[in-house]
């Protein structure tokens, strides 16, 4: 079974972020993506190798997910370990593959007081 798209997944994602993003359309940052092939099955694993390499993989470490049955999969790899404004921060490469789809897009991310991993801008 296929997932619409993950636009709750995206939607948290902007919406953790400082500031947050006004009601948007966030469709058409999928188009033409890994991840707008995505299955359900596909887009749990993806969520354990991510949430996997925030909270345990340390610099240069690469979390692999793979789904046999779709041949989808990928990688989070931790490209750098800082702080900032007092948090733990990291940023992740994160390449996918699904059907003849490949990407991969680079997010920075912060622990936050209570332990939640939000989305943080880049390059501050």
């Amino acid at each position: 079974m296929k997932r619409p798209f993950p636009i709750l997944i995206l939607a948290g994602l902007f919406a953790a972020a400082p500031g947050g993003v006004p009601a948007m359309n966030l469709t058409p940052l999928l188009q033409d993506t890994p991840a707008q092939l995505f299955t359900v099955q596909d887009y749990g694993l993806f969520d354990v190798a991510l949430k996997k390499a925030l909270d345990e993989a340390r610099q240069a470490e690469v979390v692999q997910w793979e789904n046999p049955e779709t041949r989808a999969g990928g990688s989070v790899t931790v490209v750098q370990e800082y702080q900032r404004e007092g948090n733990a921060c990291k940023r992740l490469r994160i390449d996918n593959r699904a059907g003849q789809r490949v990407g991969y897009s680079v997010f920075d991310f912060c622990r936050q007081a209570d332990g939640r991993w939000v989305l943080a801008p880049m390059g501050q």
